[in-house]
């Protein structure tokens, strides 16, 4: 039987992955700030694949807080914390563990 923290500790793993794959993706598209892109939700679940429309200004600008999860409304777990809701998406901060923004980091405009 898992632990509460063995859960919490994969949907981390997951959600980074997530944000690795978006990061790859983000960086195919040109620097035109309204090109558009999918990126993968970063909700922490095994397997999610949901898609979210973003452009390269909305994704650069969410990337500034690397504490930020991009989460599909409905995909959202007791442990996160809402940051701010769209008719897209919703931004979440996970609660007593910044696991996704420990392995990937924020993104940088340099």
């Amino acid at each position: 039987m898992t632990t509460a923290a063995e859960n919490r500790l994969r949907a981390g793993e997951a959600a980074s992955e997530a944000r690795g794959a978006n990061e790859r993706f983000r960086d195919r598209r040109d620097a035109h700030r309204d090109s558009v892109f999918f990126a993968l939700c970063e909700c922490g679940r095994r397997g999610c694949r949901s898609g979210i429309e973003l452009t390269v200004h909305e994704y650069d600008a969410i990337r500034r807080n690397a504490d930020w999860q991009i989460v599909v409304a409905g995909h959202e777990y007791p442990s996160h914390r809402l940051v701010r809701a769209t008719e897209r998406y919703l931004l979440v901060t996970v609660e007593g563990a910044p696991a996704v923004a420990n392995a990937v980091g924020a993104r940088s405009f340099a």
